[in-house]
């Protein structure tokens, strides 16, 4: 006897009239979650550190999944920037005057 296989199907989720891709819902839910924390005036370290960490994640992310690269250049960036920003305040510059030096770095 010959057996038939049935290919199951799994029911499709619900999408939306227009797609936004995963950067553009990363930014609208960081965007929502700082205007809570803006309007609540507090100030959550954890949400703020790991909206910033999720930066990270994202760089990773692209360059492993979208350039099938693996380059891990994100990861050393935070830390050298954060390296020279700190030797700068050291030395006696203002933290504000240091973000951009850092970002260049």
């Amino acid at each position: 006897m010959a057996t038939v296989e049935t290919q199951r199907t799994s029911p499709r989720a619900p999408t939306l009239p227009f797609t936004l891709g995963f950067p553009a819902r990363f930014v609208l839910v960081s965007a929502l979650i700082l205007a809570i924390m803006a309007a609540s005036n507090v100030n959550i370290g954890a949400i703020g550190q790991g909206l910033a960490l999720a930066t990270v994640g994202v760089g990773v992310f692209i360059s492993f999944r979208i350039l099938s690269f693996p380059d891990l250049s994100v990861d050393g960036s935070f830390p050298v920037g954060g390296a020279v920003s700190a030797a700068l305040i050291a030395g006696g510059m203002l933290g504000e005057f240091t973000l951009p030096l850092a970002l260049l770095a």
